[in-house]
């Protein structure tokens, strides 16, 4: 069985429900694209290309024909326009846009692969940016993104602190959310995500052997989210059955 290769949204996926997890990741079963999520990428798409130099008219503009499905263009427009970012900046040295990184959680252990929105390098002070289009602004140290971020750069660059930041792009006043990782807090991120990478492993590694366990190393856990899960139905189904209600 080859080892599998985990971004942070793929083990904090696990993290809050296992079963979705093995609906997405196992048995490759598809969500449809909603109306947030596309915005989202539209928005990420517009600022990354204008910080590439394409002017704002055009990142907004191919943006938003690639859209997966239609999305409210006023919003959007208003979205990308609150990033606080020139045309070119990511042309320059010390600026990187959609930096791609792939990481060891450890030697000869499953890998860690992202994309960071925007990296800074400047005077010797590593720092990155995360846009959000969520509508509720949260702390950075609120899940464990930001400082597994922070840990694969400082892999990456051989430094101990990086400055890392949730910018939400809804918000007028004090949009951002920022936080200095030091190497303990870094190390946080590491671990978290080594355990739950481990338990991934351990259970596939069961499931070769039976692959009628599916279900069982992978548990349903409901919470507020299901109401806008695809597979909420199915879990409904399965409790009852569990239940023997028919």
């Amino acid at each position: 069985m080859a080892v599998m290769t985990y971004s942070f949204s793929r083990l904090n996926l696990y993290f809050k429900c296992p079963f979705k997890f093995y609906k997405r990741y196992i048995e490759k079963e598809t969500e449809p694209v909603t109306e947030p999520l596309a915005l989202g990428k539209a928005v990420h798409t517009a600022i990354e290309l204008k910080m590439k130099g394409k002017t704002q008219e055009d990142a907004l503009l191919e943006a938003y024909r690639d859209a997966d499905i239609p999305i409210n263009e006023e919003e959007y427009q208003k979205l990308v326009k609150a990033a606080p970012v020139f045309e070119g900046e990511g042309t320059t040295n010390d600026v990187e846009v959609e930096k791609y990184f792939k990481v060891p959680l450890y030697h000869g252990g499953p890998e860690l692969q992202g994309y960071i929105d925007v990296v800074r390098n400047t005077f010797g002070m590593l720092s990155f940016v995360d846009w959000k289009t969520n509508r509720k602004k949260y702390h950075p140290l609120n899940n464990m993104q930001l400082p597994l971020y922070a840990w694969a750069l400082s892999k990456l660059y051989n430094v101990e602190t990086v400055h890392g930041t949730l910018f939400f792009l809804r918000y007028k006043r004090k949009p951002d959310m920022s936080q200095t990782f030091t190497r303990a807090e870094m190390n946080k991120g590491k671990d978290w995500a080594i355990k739950l990478a481990d338990e991934i492993e351990n259970k596939l590694f069961i499931l070769d052997l039976d692959a009628e366990k599916g279900l069982e190393l992978f548990p349903d856990t409901p919470s507020a989210e299901c109401t806008y899960c695809p597979f909420a139905l199915e879990c409904y189904r399965k409790s009852l059955k569990e239940k023997n209600i028919s």
